[in-house]
């Protein structure tokens, strides 16, 4: 679940969400997910760096090929208050390096706007809290086989220069990734009443619930021209930024209302998503909220296609059928009665807590 205006709407409506309870952690060190993204690879990590003294580099360990892209992950730690420069370096030797440059050296935040995908453009890299670079290998290059390794190193002032980095070697068809995939906001950053609280070592327990895990799931399917997955939508009007909104037939069922009306450029209709985004925020505006707290690695990344729910609707409401993949609820979580029904609990027993409300067993 993306869109930045989500701030706006869940305030005004509301202010006494609560996240309910955690669950046992379950650190994974490796990748989450990359079964959208066959041939991608690990290469290496840093656990843990302080650039106190000195700089990090990390070896990418495997040799890429014409066309194949080096995505570097880093992810500062949340007590860290000075910045990192981040740098993709080549050499043909192993003795002088130098910056790569060219078409795919890029870096971006999680707020930038390009919706996860790899830019063309290069960009500074210091003062960001979560950074991914990524770098085309162009066949020249390929062809004299040179090595290449990720710098990281304090940049400005401050005290502490700490984090973790990852780097990952992928076809270059594997295109748009994700991190923190199912939680609710926008990728690791969170969202109002539904923020991710950080350790020391940079790992994340970020709120989730079904409506976040749906939406996730349908704009990794359907891309970013999908009801707030990118270029799509509003959180706080019906008609705003319309014009590209691609429309699709909705679940048979679908209460009419999650129909988006015409506006400039869109001609009205079902926009894919739009059920799983109230999905989601209805999850968040509950009182007290439908979300649940889940472990995630912010260096996990998740590429799309990507799809781990199915669209459907249940007694005309909005709804998604949990596929592999999905993360289920644990004992005291509290969903939906018509999720409870489809197999979001993960025992698959519940009792109903509430009007249309259940508590997984």
């Amino acid at each position: 679940m993306r869109p930045s205006d989500l701030a706006l709407l869940t305030l005004a409506l509301c202010t006494a969400c609560t996240t309910v309870g955690t669950r046992p952690a379950n650190r994974r060190a490796g990748p989450e997910n990359v079964e959208a993204c066959p041939g991608a690879r690990w290469t290496g990590e840093i656990a843990s760096y302080d650039l106190a003294s000195g700089e990090a580099t990390l070896a990418v360990d495997a040799a890429p090929g014409a066309g194949e892209r080096i995505v570097a992950v880093l992810h500062r730690t949340g007590f860290t208050d000075r910045p990192v420069e981040a740098v993709l370096e080549t050499s043909a030797d192993g003795l002088a390096w130098s910056a790569v440059a060219g078409k795919g050296l890029v870096c971006w935040s999680s707020d930038s706007g390009n919706n996860g995908e790899l830019g063309e453009s290069a960009r500074d890299c210091v003062g960001l809290k979560q950074i991914r670079l990524g770098y085309e290998v162009p066949a020249t290059a390929a062809a004299a086989s040179p090595r290449f390794r990720l710098v990281l190193r304090a940049a400005g002032t401050g005290e502490k220069a700490t984090g973790r980095a990852r780097v990952q070697v992928v076809p270059g068809a594997c295109r748009g990734l994700d991190v923190c995939w199912r939680a609710s906001g926008n990728n690791c950053d969170g969202a109002p009443l539904s923020n991710c609280d950080e350790d020391e070592a940079g790992h994340l327990r970020c709120p989730t619930s079904v409506g976040s895990e749906a939406h996730d799931s349908c704009c990794s399917r359907w891309g970013e021209d999908a009801f707030l997955c990118g270029r799509c939508g509003s959180a706080v009007s019906d008609r705003a930024n319309l014009a590209g909104c691609m429309v699709a037939d909705p679940p048979a069922g679908l209460e009419p209302r999650l129909r988006s009306k015409p506006a400039d450029g869109f001609p009205g209709g079902y926009i894919p998503c739009r059920g799983e985004w109230d999905m989601a925020f209805r999850d968040v505006a509950a009182v007290p909220s439908r979300l649940w707290s889940f472990d995630f690695d912010p260096l996990d990344l998740t590429w799309r296609p990507t799809e781990i729910t199915r669209s459907a609707s249940v007694r005309g409401k909005p709804a998604a059928v949990p596929l592999p993949g999905a993360f289920l609820f644990p004992a005291d979580a509290k969903v939906r009665t018509i999720d409870a029904e489809l197999g979001w609990c993960a025992s698959g027993r519940w009792s109903e807590a509430a009007p249309g409300v259940a508590r997984c067993e």
